[in-house]
């Protein structure tokens, strides 16, 4: 099914021309997407088609009769898991003299231990961040 953008509500919700007659509903996932164009096999020059470009993935957040707000269904991390890595190192000068490796200079070992000290933030994907226009179409995808 296929659904036109007709109106931007907000960052990250638009509606479409499709509601409850249409048999939308509440778990359903769109994707939404611009349209670029006819498309020619450089070949054959036969038609492969318009060519769909992806924007955002949304999900329904409320269903009219004939229309549907939906909004954005995908996340973006702003802040990175924070780690802090302790290294440790073996010192070589406690060990026997007549250690094989004393013999020919030692070794050291290393050992990192990774803590992770922050969880990751998110937000929302945008409207504006994927320049959504009313020129755009969204897809049924679940």
């Amino acid at each position: 099914m296929e659904a036109k953008i007709i109106k931007i509500i907000d960052n990250t919700k638009v509606t479409i021309n499709k509601g409850r007659i249409d048999n939308i509903n509440q778990t359903d996932i769109f994707i939404v997407f611009q349209k670029d164009g006819e498309i020619f096999d450089p070949d054959t020059n036969e038609s492969l088609g318009i060519l769909e470009i992806p924007k955002l993935k949304m999900k329904v957040f409320d269903i009219q009769e004939k229309m549907t707000i939906l909004e954005s269904a995908e996340k973006e991390i702003i802040k990175p898991i924070t780690k802090k890595i302790i290294t440790k190192k073996t010192n070589t000068d406690n060990m026997r003299p007549s250690s094989i490796y004393n013999l020919i200079g030692g070794t050291k070992e290393h050992i990192e231990e990774v803590i992770e000290t922050s969880e990751p933030e998110y937000q929302v994907v945008t409207i504006k961040s994927r320049n959504i226009t009313t020129e755009d179409f969204a897809r049924k995808i679940q």
